[in-house]
């Protein structure tokens, strides 16, 4: 009972982590609670992994230039055309 409690606060707070710093949860949520990897793992990691990557090239520019003007690091972008 108590590894079983362990591995699932484990798992829930990679989530947490990953949430913060991907926009998803853990792709290993499913190997930490089970120690093995099931079709519904890998069908979880692939979409999570799609997500990421849908987040990476078309959230992130954005979420990043709000971070750099509340911080004050906010440079112009030169359009030279």
């Amino acid at each position: 009972m108590f590894v079983m409690n362990l591995k699932n606060a484990w798992a829930d707070n990679g989530d947490i982590i990953s949430k913060h710093y991907t926009g998803t949860g853990s792709t290993h949520t499913n190997v930490t609670r089970t120690g093995r990897r099931d079709l519904k793992g890998v069908m979880d990691h692939g979409l999570k992994s799609l997500s990421r990557f849908y987040k990476q090239y078309m959230e992130d520019n954005y979420k990043q230039e709000a971070i750099d003007i509340l911080v004050g690091q906010h440079t112009p972008t030169i359009n030279l055309s």
